[in-house]
């Protein structure tokens, strides 16, 4: 789903709604996760008495999303609250079909909820009228996180239109439709995998002439529920669902963070957002490979706890990814920032929190010590635009590099490292790795929940590349590869990274090298020196001739490689020269 996205973009943009003369606080948390580009959108419209609270789920696209959301946004506030459900439909069919008439491409799945506040009738109850257009979800929970059991999929409160639910699949077919599988999901004409949806006109060409008779509609399907003041409301995108978070762990989880938000709040006020971003990130660890919204309600007026937006900026260990930075930016632009502004904002957090993570100390390296302390006001600006553009520019040289040969040329070596490539120099000291074939790798980053598949994977199975960091919370490593004008950098599990098998040379060849080998290290603090490649030793080394093992490092300022033997599991420091790759 992510097209070619090297890793996710994790940023996780809050937004809150609240105030004394509204009747709920809401938190919003949306992240880009695996997408090329974010799709989803929103709508929160609230009066003195009503809410309408909507999450919109856009594929192919943003535009069905966003003009959709738009378009709700103004009816409500124009005409108010619809009053019952065919006036629920009626809208969205209308909207649905100047949207149609406008010729633009993508769809949307929706789904929302109509709040009306207690009246002196209700028991203090809250009425809830819940309308869905796709599979996007409405939970209902309570405050020791128990889920409200609904009738909907997986207990919720509503019901994923899938094209293989029975009812779903008879309008689809009488329609002119048909429902196909494909690779274990069910979708309509083998293509769209909803069956209720704005937009998507080419699924909209037969049965009719009534809106309602189409293989994919946007009617919505309505149910109605009561709640109390101590519960709390979550709409979901699929994205969320998609993953292995069943709808009662959301909740729960959602729960535990709203509690420890009014715990650790000065004055116990309840943070909407904060929870919500919780949900996001752990859909995106439960293996989410699609965009991820989550909105949570809370009944009541209250001040929002926080600023109305902001942005919890993510690793920016992948901008000189053109899809992945410009996903980046596009999440920075939902609250007004540039992405040098994001990127300072991650700087920032990365100081603050380096003590607590090596992952995250290892990520501040990748800013080369930062701007001076000193240096603040339009300079310090500067200084992360400059970083940002070297990285921008990184990418833009990656078709320009020339060491196709120089992990097998043991002679091009010295030539090659005194050149610079296109902002990427060879490294002194370094971790050679081979990667799996295309059966194992596959498979690997299929089952892993940070990676995606890309087919441009298969131009590196089997081959030699280095690794140039490596990332201990998701065992995985970025592995740089050199192949004639065409290098890649890419995420691998750790799992399909070996190190390359080698032989040593003959016993003269050997014996010759270690004898030779005068390269030496200097301790710091004893200024002794000290030497990576051991003394010749007959007994110890000539066993070693013709041996084949694995190469684990090399150290250029050496000339030095370190192999493990197999058979023995002993690892030796030998002169780079006597080590030659096993064909």
């Amino acid at each position: 789903m992510g097209q070619g996205m090297p890793k996710a973009v994790t940023s996780v943009v809050v937004k809150r709604w609240g105030g004394p003369k509204v009747p709920f606080r809401i938190g919003l948390a949306e992240m880009n996760g695996w997408r090329p580009s974010m799709e989803d959108a929103h709508v929160v419209v609230m009066q003195d008495s009503w809410g309408f609270l909507g999450v919109l789920d856009g594929h192919g696209g943003s535009q069905c999303s966003a003009a959709i959301a738009g378009r709700l946004t103004q009816e409500l506030e124009a005409n108010g609250k619809p009053e019952d459900d065919e006036t629920v439909t009626n809208l969205a069919l209308k909207l649905d079909k100047e949207y149609l008439d406008e010729g633009q491409p993508s769809g949307s799945t929706a789904t929302f909820v109509i709040v009306t506040l207690p009246t002196p009738t209700s028991e203090g109850k809250y009425d809830l009228r819940v309308g869905n257009i796709g599979d996007s979800r409405v939970l209902l929970g309570h405050a020791d996180g128990t889920m409200v059991e609904g009738e909907g999929t997986d207990g919720c409160l509503t019901t994923d239109h899938k094209p293989d639910h029975p009812s779903e699949r008879e309008r689809i077919e009488r329609c002119g439709g048909t429902v196909q599988e494909v690779m274990g999901v069910f979708r309509v004409n083998g293509d769209l995998a909803v069956s209720r949806a704005f937009g998507d006109s080419q699924y909209k060409q037969t049965g009719g002439p009534d809106q309602r008779d189409h293989p994919v509609v946007a009617a919505p399907e309505h149910t109605r529920h009561e709640c109390t003041s101590q519960d709390f409301l979550i709409l979901v995108c699929d994205g969320i669902s998609e993953s292995n978070f069943p709808n009662r762990e959301v909740v729960q989880l959602a729960a535990e963070e709203l509690k420890r938000a009014g715990e650790e709040s000065p004055d116990g006020t309840v943070d909407p957002g904060i929870a919500a971003a919780a949900v996001v990130r752990k859909a995106l660890e439960r293996g989410s490979k699609d965009n991820l919204s989550c909105m949570i309600v809370l009944f009541g007026p209250g001040e929002p706890f926080g600023k109305e937006k902001e942005i919890q900026p993510g690793a920016v260990d992948s901008l000189n990814h053109d899809g992945f930075r410009k996903a980046y930016e596009a999440m920075a632009a939902h609250v007004g920032m540039t992405l040098p502004e994001a990127v300072e904002a991650r700087y920032t957090y990365l100081q603050e929190q380096k003590e607590n993570s090596p992952e995250l100390k290892q990520e501040l390296t990748s800013f080369n010590g930062g701007p001076p302390e000193e240096m603040q006001g339009e300079e310090r600006t500067q200084w992360f635009i400059q970083w940002v553009q070297t990285q921008s520019e990184a990418s833009a040289g990656d078709g320009n590099d020339r060491m196709a040969s120089l992990m097998r040329d043991p002679n091009f070596l010295e030539m090659a490292q005194q050149q610079w490539f296109q902002q990427d120099k060879i490294p002194d000291k370094r971790e050679p790795v081979v990667a799996a074939g295309e059966e194992e790798l596959r498979t690997a980053i299929q089952e892993h929940f940070a990676l995606q598949w890309d087919s441009r994977y298969l131009s590196v199975c089997g081959k030699e590349g280095i690794i140039l960091k490596r990332d201990d919370s998701d065992n995985t490593s970025q592995v740089r590869f050199y192949m004639n004008t065409t290098p890649m950098t890419a995420w691998f599990p750790n799992e399909t990274l070996k190190p390359p098998r080698v032989r040593v040379a003959a016993l003269d060849e050997l014996r010759t090298a270690m004898e030779e080998h005068s390269h030496a290290e200097v301790n710091e603090t004893t200024q002794e020196p000290v030497k990576k490649v051991p003394s010749w030793d007959e007994a110890a080394h000539a066993k070693l001739q013709g041996s084949e093992g694995w190469m684990l490092k090399i150290d250029d300022t050496m000339e030095a490689a370190l192999v493990r033997f197999p058979e023995t599991e002993e690892e030796v420091w030998l002169p780079r020269s006597s080590v030659g790759y096993d064909s």
